[in-house]
């Protein structure tokens, strides 16, 4: 049986502050980090973009505590590896992490984008009720929030671009990490610009790079959506697939 060759779409997950140091140049410090989560083999027409980057911001207010205070992020605790987290271990009963999600798919809109990560978000709510197999009225502790939809797509690719992800995927040379993906990039002014969040605490700030939107508990983890069917992605994974066998 022979099966039709489709792009593979990978979404890749971190949470920053969970597995990095930020140094004082804003920049991640150890190594690479980053999970292959979910696939989609949808076709669909990219809707317009631009190169500098649009940002859909979807935040709603902080995450109220309740009477209880055990909704986490709150005013006490906004941010990743906050103390408050592990002082209320046990009685925590909701996570809200606030999701940044990145969009390098140039033959895919941000439609296309949110509708997969709206299943995965769904996924892991449902993932995360306590023995929901014998207790259907057993409520989710995981609500991932997409807080923040960011177009890093090409309006128009250069003529004979030779990868699925846009311009703006930053691309190890020489390749280093298993995706060819330097996720240093990230942590940048230059895509914090790309970004375009602000922290409406205090908008003259200006655009926050990644590991203030981290500490300020605006941002908890970042997706990134790209194309993993093109050699930017992909070489060199066959010679380290191989060299593992």
């Amino acid at each position: 049986m022979q099966h039709s060759k489709r792009p593979l779409l990978w979404l890749s997950l971190a949470s920053y502050l969970a597995f990095l140091a930020c140094t004082e140049e804003g920049r991640p410090s150890g190594d690479e980090v980053g999970t292959s989560l979910g696939t989609s083999e949808d076709e669909s027409d990219a809707d317009e973009s631009t190169d500098e980057g649009d940002t859909t911001d979807t935040t709603t207010d902080t995450t109220d505590t309740g009477d209880d205070g055990l909704v986490w992020p709150n005013p006490e605790a906004p941010a990743n590896s906050d103390p408050w987290l592990v002082e209320h271990h046990d009685e925590i009963t909701e996570l809200h992490p606030r999701v940044l999600a990145l969009n390098f798919v140039n033959a895919k809109s941000m439609a296309d984008m949110q509708g997969l990560l709206e299943q995965i978000v769904a996924g892991f709510a449902e993932g995360s009720r306590y023995h929901g197999y014998a207790d259907p009225s057993a409520p989710a502790v995981l609500h991932f929030e997409l807080a923040y939809l960011v177009d890093l797509r090409d309006a128009s690719p250069p003529p004979n671009w030779p990868y699925n992800n846009s311009t703006l995927y930053p691309r190890e040379d020489p390749q280093e990490g298993y995706w060819s993906f330097d996720y240093e990039q990230l942590f940048t002014e230059q895509f914090a610009a790309r970004y375009g969040i602000v922290d409406p605490n205090d908008p003259d700030a200006g655009p926050l790079p990644l590991c203030e939107l981290v500490e300020r508990g605006l941002v908890h983890e970042v997706w990134v959506y790209g194309d993993a069917d093109v050699p930017d992605v992909t070489r060199g994974r066959g010679a380290r697939d191989q060299a593992l066998l």
